[in-house]
């Protein structure tokens, strides 16, 4: 906005004191009573009405239009009445020339008094529009001097409009320029505006940053005639942005210098996906993508990589970022669809974070197995910056499958030893079967050597080889199960019949100890995910140790109950005896690897149970109980 040239300073003019402006009307009233009286009595033949003029003048410079227009009336009204008392209503030629020469005035005197109140008024409108506004606005002349000082200058700088009227803007706000001063009143002349950046000091000391905005006033005749100067005070923002700059920084410092690989991607797309996805009514994305494979493609193909750290270069086998950017089909292949479904259902269930293994692949064709971490943007409508950090973790995987081999070589050394304490065992679970055999073969003959032979007990002998042949294989079965090297093999199983048959390879073992077993199974059984022969062997180590700790005892005290429960936790499996118990002190290590209080054991066996438990995603331990003894607890929280 421009405030427009006037005879009149837009400051507060220190004569224009309100405790005399308010007199004026008076005393402008008592010259118009004077005047009358003068113009009526006096013998002067003169043009004293003129002299009304100055009434007028007097009423416009404190008072409104209406006022004027009043006095003016008053003043026509004393006029005639002055003519009229002195004249009658006889036009003589000097008198009535006199007379409309004062009316004349009057009325000329009146009308630019009204113009010029509605230029005043126009100008004071905008001067207090330019008063509104938060921004600091000031007016000076060609020599610097200042006419107007809005308000917002004074509550930025902290100088009233008196202090600073009359003041050079440089010397009262210290004005720091980005060029000399001469060159922006040159510019300025020669384009009327300048624009840019100005230190200033207020009144309390404080420096600020302003954003100024200069614009040249000119006169009817396009003279030159003030400057208008709009400041913005950008302080704050200045000092925000170089904290921003500064925070960029730092980010990038940190993205670039980080030992992870970290990935900056566009999913906007997907959310647009995803969005489409529940408009057309599909409630489980994981279970929609897998039984679609054109679609997690399809998906794959809307993200896009932004940017990459240098780790990431490395890790990839780029020559450098810009062979990262674009389609992540670059390292995501086929191998990697199980981790993108998992990126897309966690969106689409509307978390901020994820976290999933996948397998990527290099740009030299190498797989590479991957942690990777996924953070949404603080606004979740706001896809377009996804950070995805991976940790390589290839060795980590191959250490552990060396583990896995080496944990289950030691399970199946475990078994063999106990094989080996079974030996007893499993000759007599073997040959009663066999004697058995022999025994109905020798009495198949016996009948078949008769006249009429007995052909009904002969088929019932022949049953019993059979069902006893049957017995011997399942035994050297579960042996053979027991004894074989062989990878784990997880599937449904029913936990009660893991426990039944366990029982059964130990129970004449059990019976040699002089240990008494019951079996109490839950109904239904639970049903489990598992390998088979490695609970069993969890089972029938909890069983035997029960056994051997009760040695010593009365035989009619060594008692075990192996029990099935469904509980809250997960499906489980207790043995417990009637022992001894475990003393703190071992309780608190008997699932150390090498720690054992038998003489010749190697301390082992509970710790591979432990990790059997934890393969199973389940757990080892011991339970207090307050009666006399131990009891094991395995839970395993993979249900079917």
């Amino acid at each position: 906005m421009t405030v427009e040239a006037t005879d009149k300073t837009y400051l507060a003019d220190p004569l224009d004191d309100r405790r005399w402006s308010r007199w004026i009307p008076y005393v402008a009233a008592l010259l118009a009573t004077a005047l009358f009286v003068f113009d009526t009595l006096s013998p002067m033949q003169f043009a004293i009405a003129v002299l009304y003029v100055v009434v007028i003048m007097m009423i416009a410079s404190t008072c409104g239009r209406r006022e004027v227009i009043v006095a003016a009336i008053a003043c026509v009204v004393l006029t005639v009445t002055s003519y009229v008392v002195v004249h009658g209503f006889h036009f003589e030629d000097s008198a009535w020339v006199r007379s409309m020469m004062s009316l004349s005035a009057i009325a000329i005197t009146t009308v630019l008094a009204l113009r010029n109140l509605s230029t005043v008024k126009v100008a004071q409108e905008r001067a207090r529009l330019l008063d509104l506004s938060h921004d600091a606005i000031f007016v000076h002349d060609l020599s610097g001097n200042i006419t107007y000082w809005n308000r917002g200058a004074e509550q930025l700088y902290g100088w009233s409009s008196d202090e600073a009227a009359g003041q050079q803007p440089r010397e009262l706000i210290r004005t720091v320029f980005p060029m000399s001063h001469e060159a922006i009143i040159a510019e300025i002349h020669q384009t009327g505006r300048w624009e840019g950046e100005l230190i200033q000091t207020t009144r309390d000391g404080r420096r600020l940053t302003v954003s100024s905005r200069w614009a040249l006033q000119r006169d009817d005749q396009d003279r030159p005639l003030a400057i208008l100067e709009t400041n913005t005070d950008v302080t704050e923002q200045k000092r925000a942005d170089a904290e921003l700059r500064r925070s960029e920084r730092r980010y990038r410092n940190i993205f670039d210098a980080a030992g992870v690989s970290i990935w900056e991607q566009d999913y906007s797309g997907i959310k647009k996906a995803i969005d489409a996805l529940r408009r057309d009514g599909v409630l489980d994305a994981r279970g929609y993508l897998e039984q679609r494979p054109d679609e997690i493609a399809r998906l794959k193909a809307l993200v896009r990589t932004m940017d990459v750290n240098d780790a990431t270069v490395e890790l990839f086998g780029a020559k450098d970022r810009s062979e990262l950017l674009g389609p992540i089909s670059t390292v995501v292949g086929a191998d990697g669809d199980a981790g993108f479904v998992e990126v897309i259902d966690a969106l689409f269930r509307g978390e901020t974070t994820t976290s999933s293994e996948a397998v990527l692949h290099t740009l030299a064709g190498d797989n590479i197995s991957v942690l990777f971490n996924m953070r949404l943007a603080s606004e979740p409508e706001v896809m377009n910056s996804v950070l995805i950090s991976m940790t390589d973790i290839t060795e980590r995987h191959r250490f552990q499958e060396a583990l896995d081999r080496a944990n289950s070589e030691l399970a199946h050394a475990a078994r063999v030893a106990t094989l080996g304490e079974l030996t007893a065992s499993i000759a007599h679970e073997v040959n009663q079967p066999l004697a058995a055999i022999v025994t109905n073969g020798e009495a198949c003959v016996r009948w078949l050597s008769r006249q009429e032979p007995d052909l009904g007990e002969i088929r019932a002998n022949l049953d019993r080889i059979i069902a006893n042949g049957n017995r011997a294989a399942e035994v050297i079965a579960r042996l053979r199960a027991m004894a074989k090297k062989t990878d784990p093999r997880y599937e449904p199983l029913s936990l009660n019949e893991v426990a039944e048959q366990a029982a059964a390879l130990v129970d004449r073992e059990l019976g040699i100890h002089g240990a008494q077993l019951t079996v109490d199974l839950a109904n239904p059984s639970p049903e489990i995910t598992g390998d088979r022969v490695q609970l069993q062997q969890v089972v029938l180590n909890l069983l035997l140790n029960a056994a051997q700790a009760m040695n010593g005892q009365p035989r009619d005290t060594r008692l075990i109950a192996l029990r099935t429960i469904d509980g809250q936790d997960g499906p489980m499996i207790e043995v417990s005896d009637t022992g001894p118990g475990l003393p703190p002190e071992i309780a608190s290590r008997i699932f150390e690897p090498f720690f054992t209080t038998k003489a010749n054991g190697m301390g082992m066996g509970l710790s591979i149970c432990r990790s059997i438990a934890a393969a199973h995603g389940g757990e080892l331990t011991t339970v207090e109980k307050s009666e006399p003894g131990s009891t094991f607890r395995l839970i395993l929280r993979n249900r079917q």
